[in-house]
């Protein structure tokens, strides 16, 4: 088992497709076949399953993934503070969720990169608890995510602005919007929801498990940003933030529909290692976020 090969290996899982991993890397198609076969020989698993739209992982393959990404991901970390060492300043390696980078993400950004011109900026994108697995590893040096996440003694937890959720719908359902529904009734219509271990459906099934409700989603999405254009087209009805339904709520393309109880809101946090040493372009960074959402407060 080489380097190279679990490289091999990585990429073609990332991709789902031979061919593309193959382009990526720039080598043929064979090598990268002979490579798998290889790993997979000198494993005596098999870690992909081969179809005419791809591969997909086994399930030896998907725990072999779990090592491999970690250790890629490392290896990319260090290339990237090697590559610009003198180059840069300093750089920041945040970890971010979708519904983050869609929001209050941007601003932070603009403002923190007109202060440090210099800086080199690494912007990973997953699920709040993954990102929480990352900067527990090390593989980040701060976090932005909506909570709910499992706190941890190590993780020092700020919080930056709370998120106000609501009920959304496409036109076709209008007729709902002079009535008071229950969460029961989302049962009566295709519900779209956050995929399981994410945490927005965390916050979903405790509010369900609080009201005593069994709610049964039509349809699963991996982030929230994805529920408006589905609601909006009619696919189904859907709990999103506010922010992130604005515009389509403004023209009219969804409609907030009303429920009978104020659904909890979410917040915004900033996590750190508390026992590990930042760089001086972290530290200035986690002070001009608590500034900036300060000074809003």
């Amino acid at each position: 088992m080489t380097l190279n090969y679990c490289q091999v290996f990585y990429l073609v899982a990332l991709h789902g497709n031979i061919t593309q991993a193959a382009k990526h890397m720039n080598i043929s198609q064979p090598s990268v076949s002979r490579a798998i076969s290889l790993l997979e020989e000198e494993l005596g698993k098999k870690l992909f399953r081969r179809s005419k739209s791809g591969v997909t992982l086994t399930e030896d393959g998907t725990i072999f993934f779990e090592y491999v990404s970690k250790g890629m991901k490392w290896l990319q970390k260090a290339e990237r503070e090697i590559t610009y060492q003198g180059e840069m300043d300093e750089t920041l390696t945040l970890g971010v969720s979708q519904l983050t980078i869609r929001t209050i993400l941007p601003p932070i950004l603009q403002h923190f990169s007109s202060l440090n011109p210099n800086a080199n900026l690494s912007i990973q994108t997953d699920s709040s608890m993954a990102i929480v697995d990352h900067l527990m590893e090390d593989l980040i040096d701060v976090a932005i995510i909506p909570d709910p996440i499992d706190t941890k003694p190590e993780l020092e937890i700020i919080k930056l602005q709370d998120i106000r959720n609501i009920l959304i719908a496409g036109q076709k359902y209008s007729y709902l919007s002079d009535r008071t529904l229950t969460l029961d009734d989302l049962n009566r219509y295709p519900f779209i929801t956050l995929s399981q271990g994410t945490a927005g459906r965390r916050w979903l099934e405790d509010l369900c498990m609080r009201s005593n409700v069994d709610i049964t989603p039509s349809i699963e999405v991996p982030t929230s940003d994805l529920i408006v254009p589905l609601a909006k087209y009619n696919i189904g009805i859907g709990i999103v933030a506010d922010i992130l339904a604005k515009e389509e709520l403004e023209s009219g393309e969804v409609i907030k529909l009303d429920l009978d109880e104020n659904l909890p809101k979410r917040t915004f946090m900033m996590c750190c290692r508390k026992q590990r040493k930042l760089s001086r372009i972290c530290e200035e960074f986690l002070k001009l976020v608590q500034s900036s959402f300060l000074q809003d407060a």
